[in-house]
């Protein structure tokens, strides 16, 4: 008879924040895990784009740090219509791309003030890459 996946011994994920490998039982207990498995709210791709997600914050903490970071940032910046902002791949270059669509001389003036306003939010996003 084999032991139960989730026994009182299994270690959580967490408890274990340096590893890089956690076994499948360990991570099938992650209460994370298990509300997301055992959700009848939620349809089977939900549960796995979830799922994916909580994976992949657990391997990679700092990228998704990073990353929710960014996208905190960015929608700060990109409030203003016509501004989009990317970030580069896995932040390993120091530089973003900031487009601008625009239609007047007008709209352009508006838009760098409004750039130039948000400059603490810009610094912001150089410390993510540096």
């Amino acid at each position: 008879m084999s032991p139960p996946i989730c026994s009182t011994k299994t270690s959580s994920v967490h408890s274990r924040p340096n590893e890089a490998k956690f076994s499948l039982g360990a991570l099938l207990c992650d209460k994370a895990i298990s509300d997301i498995l055992l959700s009848c709210s939620m349809k089977p791709k939900e549960k796995g784009t979830k799922i994916h997600r909580w994976l992949r914050i657990l391997r990679f903490p700092l990228f998704s740090r990073a990353e929710a970071r960014f996208q905190k940032i960015a929608r700060k910046i990109e409030s203003e219509k016509g501004v989009s902002l990317q970030r580069p791949p896995f932040f390993e270059e120091n530089s973003f791309t900031l487009s601008l669509k625009i239609n007047s001389l007008d709209r352009l003036r508006y838009l760098i003030n409004e750039l130039q306003r948000n400059e603490a939010l810009f610094k912001e996003l150089f410390d993510l890459v540096e």
